[in-house]
């Protein structure tokens, strides 16, 4: 909720939301709670969408590319310059994933590093890490 709530006055900041003129001005407890029921009003404009995911998921990968990566089904094979996948670290039973120019892996403490096969081929990252190998942290899969 706290993510929405910043999420939504990073939007009225920016001037595509306009916020209703009683929650700017009440500077008492209420005002939290308030904007919390207005942004989840879903009668209000800009949660047109919010129950359909895969728009939801098509804003996330717009927002976050360049921050893409893919299986090998997802590659194009002359992107891998002839380099093939390693078995290192992971084992086989995971998918492989490229950011475009090398392997990558999903970090250890994300929720996606467990999988075992994906539906699509194709994940967002937040943010990428370089230790003992390339890691990607805060995945999503996108269809």
């Amino acid at each position: 909720r706290d993510m929405r709530l910043q999420y939504g006055s990073l939007l009225a900041d920016i001037g595509l939301v306009d916020l209703p003129k009683d929650n700017l001005n009440q500077m008492n407890g209420n005002r939290k709670s308030n904007l919390e029921s207005w942004f989840a009003n879903i009668s209000l404009p800009f949660n047109l969408y919010a129950g359909y995911t895969s728009v939801i998921k098509s804003v996330i990968s717009a927002g976050l590319y360049p921050n893409v990566a893919a299986t090998l089904e997802g590659v194009d094979p002359g992107a891998l310059g002839g380099r093939k996948p390693s078995d290192v670290l992971f084992g086989k039973d995971r998918p492989r994933w490229y950011d475009g120019r090398r392997e990558v892996h999903i970090h250890p403490s994300s929720v996606n590093h467990s999988l075992k096969s994906v539906q699509y081929p194709f994940l967002v990252f937040l943010e990428k890490v370089e230790t003992s190998k390339v890691f990607l942290r805060d995945t999503s899969v996108i269809s």
